[in-house]
């Protein structure tokens, strides 16, 4: 979650993409969470867990991100 969204948004910053890459991103971490719990590796509660924190890490990050480009 975090490599794939985190790149979405560094490559189309600025662009009308930006929407449409962060929901491209979502979908595949969420597509490669899904196989990894059909595949037996994962514990659903393991991905759900690395879900979260990848966002939370994503929106934390931003936010920072956001106020050291205003001051």
């Amino acid at each position: 979650m975090i490599f794939y969204l985190a790149m979405a948004l560094a490559l189309t910053a600025g662009t009308r993409r930006h929407r449409a890459a962060a929901a491209g991103a979502v979908l595949l971490s969420l597509l490669v969470g899904i196989s990894r719990v059909m595949l037996g590796v994962h514990w659903p509660s393991d991905v759900i867990g690395g879900w979260a924190f990848g966002m939370l890490w994503v929106l934390l990050t931003l936010r920072l991100a956001g106020r050291l480009i205003r001051e």
